[in-house]
Formats: structure tokens, C-alpha cells, sequence
């Protein structure tokens, strides 16, 4: 999935919330529900992320 050209915006927000919860854990801070809930979230809705995929793997064969 990361090697899916037209994610690399999604996919580098994606990762900054991770980034940014490792940070507040590795100060020893508490991380918010709302952070916790938006690094919960689906990168992409399952339908356009099965449509993104299949047209990338498609265009690989």
C-alpha cells in the first residue's frame, strides 16, 4: 500500500499521527482520546482503497 503513488499525501498524514503519538509516549505523556480516535481511522474509505489497489496491482501485471 505505501508504494501506491497516489496515497503518498494520505499516507504521510496517516503516519504523522503515529509519529506524534510516539513522541508524547516516549515524553512520558498522555496521549488524547482524540488523537488516539483519528489514529483509528481508516487510511482511506474500504471501497476507494480496494479501487486504488486493484487499479495500481492491475497496471503492475
Amino acid at each position: 500500500m505505501f508504494a501506491i503513488p497516489p496515497l503518498k499525501p494520505q499516507i504521510e498524514a496517516y503516519l504523522n499521527r503515529y509519529r506524534e503519538i510516539g513522541k508524547l509516549l516516549g515524553k512520558g505523556e498522555n496521549v488524547s482520546e482524540e488523537l488516539v480516535k483519528k489514529a483509528s481511522e481508516p487510511l482511506l474509505p474500504h471501497k476507494a482503497f480496494e479501487t486504488l489497489v486493484n487499479n495500481y496491482w492491475n497496471s503492475c501485471i
